[in-house]
């Protein structure tokens, strides 16, 4: 009798062994996973920048000027979907995999423009970023690209901009070296410190 409580309280803590390993074992997988389905989706961000260059370069190419986010979706140069416009929003916005790209023009008094209109706006510039729809879930950097090419990020580690209702400023970049921008540019404020790093052989 006593032989077979010692085998039993054996097995049952070799059985409460191995279900820690499991346990431990997938509390280490979780996040693994978490970060490789980040770092895919962030991946899947630049490459969406770059698909948006090209559709400006194109439409440049027909219309002889940049365009605003509705007609290079409209024109079917980029394959993501408008979310429903709303008017308080400074600018239109799509989605595409877990993030969220806005494209911005300058008018001529240095403001950025979001979404279309009929004042006088600088043909040759415009800026566009590409923010987490989830902030921790389907990403944490932003990126940038303008019409240079120039294609840049920045950690948004507290998680600034995240979802459609905290949009960066058409601002939030400045031009980087050797590019000018017809932005006016904040004097005050944190966006002064962010620092903004090349994303590798984006020009």
């Amino acid at each position: 009798m006593n032989g077979a409580a010692s085998t039993s309280g054996r097995l049952l803590l070799e059985a409460g062994i191995l279900v820690a390993f499991a346990v431990a074992g997938l509390c280490a997988w979780l996040p693994s996973r978490a970060s490789r389905d980040i770092i895919a989706r962030e991946t899947g961000a630049v490459r969406l920048l770059r698909g948006l260059q090209a559709a400006q370069d194109d439409h440049a190419g027909r219309h002889g000027r940049a365009g605003f986010l509705e007609a290079l979706v409209g024109e079917n140069h980029i394959g993501i979907d408008l979310i429903p416009d709303d008017e308080d929003r400074p600018a239109a916005i799509a989605r595409h995999e877990g993030y969220l790209v806005a494209v911005f023009l300058a008018d001529l008094e240095g403001r950025g423009r979001g979404r279309a209109t009929d004042d006088p706006i600088r043909e040759d510039f415009w800026i566009a970023y590409a923010w987490p729809e989830r902030f921790g879930v389907t990403g944490r950097r932003i990126f940038v690209v303008d019409s240079s090419g120039s294609i840049r990020y920045w950690e948004n580690s507290l998680g600034t901009f995240d979802g459609p209702e905290r949009i960066p400023s058409a601002h939030l970049a400045p031009a980087p070296p050797g590019v000018d921008y017809p932005l006016d540019r904040p004097r005050l404020g944190f966006l002064r410190s962010v620092e903004w790093t090349d994303v590798d052989g984006s020009r």
